[in-house]
């Protein structure tokens, strides 16, 4: 079953579930004011080892899962700069669709293998484009995730969620 929560009130405590592990989220690798953030200080209380968890995936341009910690992926993220004075906008990485779709493979893998909650959160509220001085939620990520999911027949037994 898949389902898609789109600029919606949350009904659920996520970071709750998340604590008591009955439910894996998968989110992308950010920091400070994100829900990303909200998760990993849901579940490591230390800000140096969320700050150490969250380099490492994005230096080394691999999913990082927290299990058995916590059922929690974190995806690596491109970084996009706006710069406050104007200019370019600058990307420091910039990841193909083959590598997103590799960081949810191993997303995938990971609940199938590992983690087996029997649901899958994919939170991609943080995950956004600019369009002059409009935020909007980049869909495509989105996208190639529920592509994959009608692709391999063993994902579509997993529930997913998408927070968009």
């Amino acid at each position: 079953m898949i389902s898609c929560i789109q600029n919606a009130h949350l009904e659920a405590d996520y970071n709750k579930l998340l604590k008591e592990k009955k439910i894996h989220v998968v989110t992308f690798a950010y920091l400070a004011l994100t829900n990303a953030h909200e998760y990993l200080k849901a579940v490591i209380s230390d800000q140096d080892k969320r700050f150490e968890l969250v380099s490492k995936v994005c230096r080394e341009k691999e999913t990082g899962t927290l299990f058995p910690v916590a059922n929690l992926t974190l995806i690596p993220v491109e970084y996009l700069h706006y710069p406050v004075m104007g200019g370019e906008q600058i990307s420091e990485t910039d990841y193909s669709r083959e590598d997103f779709e590799m960081f949810i493979e191993d997303a995938f893998k990971a609940e199938l293998e590992y983690v087996k909650s029997g649901k899958m959160v994919f939170d991609f509220r943080d995950k956004q484009i600019r369009s002059g001085n409009q935020i909007l939620v980049d869909p495509t990520s989105y996208n190639i995730v529920e592509e994959m999911i009608q692709a391999y027949p063993l994902y579509g037994r997993i529930e997913c969620e998408f927070l968009l």
